[in-house]
């Protein structure tokens, strides 16, 4: 089975739209199969959230530290 045949369909954008004295963050996703999107909704929720946090807080991700693993 060729790899491209293997793989599911995805496709995400972002949009930032000026709203008021800030923005709104608009995030879309077509995923094939559908079933995974499920698996990936809390994943862009905490994403989502995450770069929210750094944008009023400059709250840096919570998963990342800097460094590689390993160094």
């Amino acid at each position: 089975l060729p790899l491209h045949d293997a793989l599911p369909i995805y496709l995400g954008s972002i949009q930032v739209e000026p709203r008021g004295g800030g923005a709104r963050v608009v995030y879309g996703q077509d995923l094939r199969p559908e079933s995974l999107t499920y698996v990936l909704r809390a994943a862009t929720a905490d994403a989502l959230t995450g770069l929210k946090e750094l944008v009023e807080t400059g709250t840096t991700s919570r998963g990342y530290t800097g460094q590689a693993q390993g160094d």
